[in-house]
Formats: structure tokens, sequence, C-alpha cells
């Protein structure tokens, strides 16, 4: 029924490694306990979203200098 994961266990145990201290950190009263895996989370999104924009702004001036040059 259920198929073997397709990611790499070494990933998982690196990502825990990294945040998992972190992530099950106890939290304060009253705060929601997910709070510390949102902050990873959005973190971590939030650098994905930074390299696809550099990608995209990089992507568009070495296309404008192959433009420029002839090249393209």
């Amino acid at each position: 029924m259920s198929e073997s994961p397709s990611y790499d266990p070494k990933v998982a145990a690196t990502l825990y490694d990294t945040f998992g201290d972190y992530m099950v950190k106890p939290t304060v009263v009253g705060e929601c306990s997910c709070s510390y895996a949102l902050n990873v989370f959005l973190g971590l999104m939030l650098f994905n979203v930074m390299l696809y924009l550099s990608y995209i702004v990089g992507k568009k001036e070495i296309f404008q200098k192959l433009k420029y040059h002839g090249y393209y």
C-alpha cells in the first residue's frame, strides 16, 4: 500500500541534526507549540524566494550582456 519514501534518509537526518533541537525546544507558556518549526519553515521559504529572485535577475542581466555583445 505505502511506498518507501523517495528522499535520501541522510538528508532527513542532516536536517534533523541541524534544526531538530530548535524545532522541539520548549516554548513559552501561551505560545503556539509549532512556532519554532514555523519560524524555520518561513526562514527556508524566504531563502528560497531570495535565491529564485537572484536567479531571475542574474539570468536577465546575462542575456542583456550576450545580446549587447552579439552572441544571442
